[in-house]
Formats: structure tokens, C-alpha cells, sequence
């Protein structure tokens, strides 16, 4: 079922019941020029690589291609521009029936693995149909620039 920005989207991470709910438009194209930005680097360097593309569609990524990943996205990503990813999912996001921008840090402290946990879900909710459209082109290219492919 699809997510609507009334309903949300709700997934309980780390012992917190977290809702999402979708980004109006401009605020969500923003986010995703900024995301596209740190992570573009990272996918061309694998996509550079042979069988990297299945390997990245078949989820079966090893210890030094996730390595070679984060380090290309860790080049372009900011304080600044994580703040800003952060702090506007925030704003659509409840947890444990608060707003999750005013327990932030409560909820946060000493758990940073649950704010990436978080953050994840935050954007697999508010970019279900691009990512489903990314992943589906790539797809596509990978069968059309497959050799193997009949």
C-alpha cells in the first residue's frame, strides 16, 4: 500500500516505534539533490568496476567494495549537508507518538547506530518510488551492457 503524508509509514528500530511520514515536494527534492550529491561519486567508482552493477543490484556487496562506497560518499558529505537531511526527516517524523525533532536527542544520545537505523528508514519512505525507479533503469542497463545477457 502506498504511503500517504496523512497515514505514514511506521517501523519500530531499536525499541522506538518511529512514523514517517512524506516530505511536501520542494522540501523532498531538496533533500534528494543533496543526497544524490554525496552519493553519486561513490556509485560511479562502483559502477566503474566490472559485474559491480549486479553486485550492487543483487545486494551482495563485500567488505572493501562497501569500503570503497563510503569512502567516495565520505568525501562530499558535510556536517552541513547532514544536518540538513537529519534535521528536515526529523520533521516528519514521530517517535514514540512525539515529534521526533524535540526528543532527538534524547532518543539519539549514545546511539548513533539508531539515528543511521532511523535515517535509512526515513528515506526509503520518502523516496520508495525513486529508488524503485532507480533501481529498476539500472537494472535495465545492466542486462542491456551485460555480455552474458541474451
Amino acid at each position: 500500500m502506498p504511503t500517504t503524508a496523512k497515514e505514514g509509514q511506521s517501523k519500530t528500530i531499536g525499541g522506538h516505534d518511529f512514523t514517517v511520514y512524506l516530505l511536501p515536494w520542494e522540501q523532498a527534492n531538496d533533500v534528494l539533490i543533496e543526497i544524490a550529491d554525496v552519493i553519486a561519486p561513490a556509485l560511479a567508482q562502483l559502477a566503474a568496476e566490472p559485474d559491480s552493477l549486479d553486485t550492487l543490484l543483487e545486494s551482495k556487496l563485500d567488505g572493501p567494495e562497501v569500503a570503497k562506497v563510503i569512502a567516495a560518499a565520505v568525501q562530499k558529505l558535510t556536517r552541513e549537508r547532514m544536518r540538513f537531511v537529519t534535521q528536515t526527516l526529523m520533521s516528519v517524523t514521530h517517535c514514540d507518538g512525539k515529534e521526533l525533532k524535540a526528543i532527538s536527542n534524547a532518543v539519539f544520545r549514545g546511539e548513533l547506530t539508531l539515528m543511521y537505523k532511523w535515517l535509512a528508514f526515513a528515506i526509503q519512505v520518502n523516496y520508495a518510488d525513486f529508488l524503485s525507479a532507480l533501481q529498476s533503469t539500472a537494472a535495465g542497463v545492466g542486462k542491456a551492457t551485460d555480455p552474458r545477457a541474451g
